[in-house]
């Protein structure tokens, strides 16, 4: 295996399973129940929070979209590799 198909089966797999981590129920509510904690926390307390407590649940909030869309480009990413590497490899339907 070349240094260049190392890479993009490296990235293949992450993809792989950054897919199977947005697809897995229990994270999926793990993200919403943290979200949702957040949320309930700020309009609980937003009067009482004050500026630098509402930013900081703003931040929480924003690094679990970050966390996601992480995973995202993880799994765009490793389509992308899998292309790839399907393009490298010979087309084994033309093998007699």
């Amino acid at each position: 295996m070349i240094p260049d198909e190392l890479t993009l089966t490296r990235d293949r797999v992450a993809g792989d399973r950054a897919r199977a981590l947005l697809d897995d129920p229990l994270l999926a509510d793990a993200f919403a129940g943290v979200e949702r904690a957040y949320m309930d926390e700020w309009k609980a307390n937003a009067l009482n929070l004050g500026p630098e407590g509402r930013e900081e649940i703003w931040r929480a909030v924003q690094l679990i979209a970050k966390v996601k869309a992480h995973l995202e480009a993880l799994v765009r990413d490793g389509e992308l590799a899998a292309a790839e590497l399907a393009s490298l490899r010979p087309d084994d339907s033309d093998q007699t």
